[in-house]
């Protein structure tokens, strides 16, 4: 099975516009043939991944996180309603990995006031970026549950 890689962003706006805000940021294009109301495609090239290869991702509604879960059920993304799910258009896990942390930087860097995460697998919290704080890189095996929030600090929005 294939790695999955994603970008939770902390925007309440609505999602088309979330997404073309992006695709701005980013240079990436909407693909209106794969695109819905609930979901929208956006492909991008990453010169990071290797040179022609086609980044695609669907940015959609965070239908994984909880509102004001209990305690023990906190997740790093619930404070982040729209997601970017990642992928490459012939996979390849290691050169994914290295197209969304692109993303994730490029996003950091082009829409600095937007804070964002870069997770992988939904389990492990790989990067956070905060306006005004900038980027910070968590320690390899951070998860994204409740046991981790000490390790979180103040780089991951609250749910609540």
């Amino acid at each position: 099975m294939s790695q999955q890689d994603f970008v939770f962003v902390a925007s309440g706006r609505p999602l088309a516009a979330v997404a073309r805000e992006i695709a701005r940021a980013v240079g990436a294009s909407v693909d209106p043939e794969h695109s819905s109301p609930q979901r929208v495609s956006l492909v991008l090239s990453s010169p990071a991944a290797g040179p022609e290869v086609e980044v695609r991702c669907h940015v959609e509604r965070n239908q994984f996180s909880e509102q004001a879960p209990p305690p023990e059920e906190v997740n790093a993304y619930d404070g982040y309603p729209v997601l970017l799910d990642v992928w490459l258009r012939r996979r390849n896990d290691q050169r994914q990995q290295v197209a969304a942390r692109a993303l994730f930087e490029r996003m950091a860097q082009a829409s600095p006031r937007t804070p964002t995460l870069l997770v992988q697998e939904l389990g492990l919290l790989l990067a956070a970026h905060l306006p005004d704080h900038g980027v910070h890189e968590f320690p390899p095996g951070t998860t994204v549950d409740a046991q981790d929030q000490e390790a979180w600090g103040n780089w991951v929005l609250s749910g609540k």
